[in-house]
């Protein structure tokens, strides 16, 4: 009896298919290795953008809203800012880059005090001879400022959320 042994080629196809799945392997880890350095490149300049696009110039008040689900009867979307003197709406605030504040009020410029972002840069903190003042940021580009302050108010006896929005 004759045994014959063929000793098999790689054909050209196992073999394309080969160095595809070693390419692909390649890709995917590579790319997954550069979507995780960009997502934290952009996380640790999040704080410097946000205090960029605080100090890049003034901010004018264009909105205060007032909410209190406390208060007896409760007060909901009350427009404060439809109450304001004309020149308190024309007030100008300036977060300089070295972290004091700027008013602009009537031609006149006061420094008062200084800011900070905080927790994550979720809070912007306000520090002067009054105390510490801290606003949820709930919202910042490049043409509007958002700001949320909770304070009690001792005629309504109940918590009071303020809503400033402020634009350049």
């Amino acid at each position: 009896m004759f045994t014959v042994y063929l000793h098999q080629q790689p054909t050209i196809m196992k073999v394309t298919k080969l160095i595809t799945a070693f390419v692909a392997i390649f890709a995917i880890a590579f790319l997954s290795t550069l979507e995780s350095c960009s997502k934290e490149s952009s996380a640790s300049s999040n704080s410097v953008s946000k205090s960029a696009l605080l100090s890049k110039s003034g901010w004018v008040k264009t909105s205060v809203i007032m909410n209190s689900a406390k208060a007896s009867p409760a007060i909901v979307n009350f427009d404060v800012y439809a109450m304001l003197e004309d020149s308190d709406k024309n007030d100008i605030i300036n977060f300089k880059s070295d972290n004091s504040i700027v008013e602009i009020s009537d031609n006149s410029a006061t420094t008062n005090g200084k800011w900070a972002l905080t927790d994550n840069d979720s809070k912007l903190t306000f520090t002067d001879s009054e105390g510490v003042s801290e606003m949820t940021l709930l919202a910042l580009n490049s043409n509007e400022l958002i700001v949320e302050v909770t304070e009690f108010d001792a005629t309504l006896k109940a918590d009071v959320n303020y809503t400033i929005t402020f634009s350049h």
